[in-house]
């Protein structure tokens, strides 16, 4: 008997689709794996200090500061005193000034300080020490010494006296003070202190140290 094949069998074929695939089988199962960890790498070298470049450090370095004009070394700023014409120090010229007038006609010879008693000769003091704004002598005034007549201030603080209380005579006191009805009790109670000092001093006007 010889095969036969039916016309319409392709025709069936489209009619009705193409045939079913077979079911894929499952895969197999295979061993899972995890990928293996990032292994130890190698150590961390420490942080190197990061070190400024010189010239940068000496660019943030600050500027010194300017000197000023005053701090410069220089010559001391000096005053003229017209009575001699010779300059001192403006933190001297007031003392210097009251030496020619305690040694001059406006004072006199006074009882020893505690710092003129080995140098009598030099403890001059101001008649009236309003006038030249102390009680201090001039021993102590030319040597820049603190003078112990600088109590008599202390005793007396809102006044002062009409003579200084520890002058010895009216030695230098000019005639219209020594005429004057004040100073005549005075005249005659240190009468006999005159006499004395000027039996000790032989030349009361020469003085036997210089002004400086």
């Amino acid at each position: 008997m010889s095969s036969f094949t039916p016309i319409n069998s392709g025709s069936a074929i489209i009619r009705h689709g193409l045939p079913t695939p077979p079911p894929t089988p499952p895969p197999t199962a295979l061993p899972f794996h995890p990928p293996p960890g990032p292994g130890p790498g190698p150590p961390t070298p420490p942080p190197t200090p990061v070190t400024p470049a010189r010239g940068r450090t000496r660019e943030r370095a600050p500027a010194p500061a300017p000197v000023r004009p005053s701090a410069t070394p220089g010559r001391r700023r000096q005053a003229l005193c017209k009575e001699c014409n010779r300059c001192f120090s403006y933190k001297n010229i007031a003392d210097h000034r009251k030496l020619h007038k305690m040694l001059g006609d406006e004072g006199g010879r006074a009882r020893p300080c505690k710092q003129c008693k080995e140098h009598r000769k030099q403890c001059y003091v101001a008649i009236h020490p309003k006038t030249v704004n102390t009680y201090a002598c001039a021993g102590c005034l030319h040597g820049h010494k603190a003078c112990s007549f600088k109590s008599i201030k202390f005793e007396r603080p809102k006044e002062w006296a009409d003579r200084h209380p520890n002058l010895l005579g009216k030695e230098n006191i000019p005639p219209k003070e020594a005429d004057s009805p004040s100073n005549s009790s005075a005249s005659n109670s240190n009468s006999s202190l005159s006499t004395s000092v000027s039996s000790v001093e032989d030349y009361p006007h020469n003085r036997p140290w210089e002004l400086q």
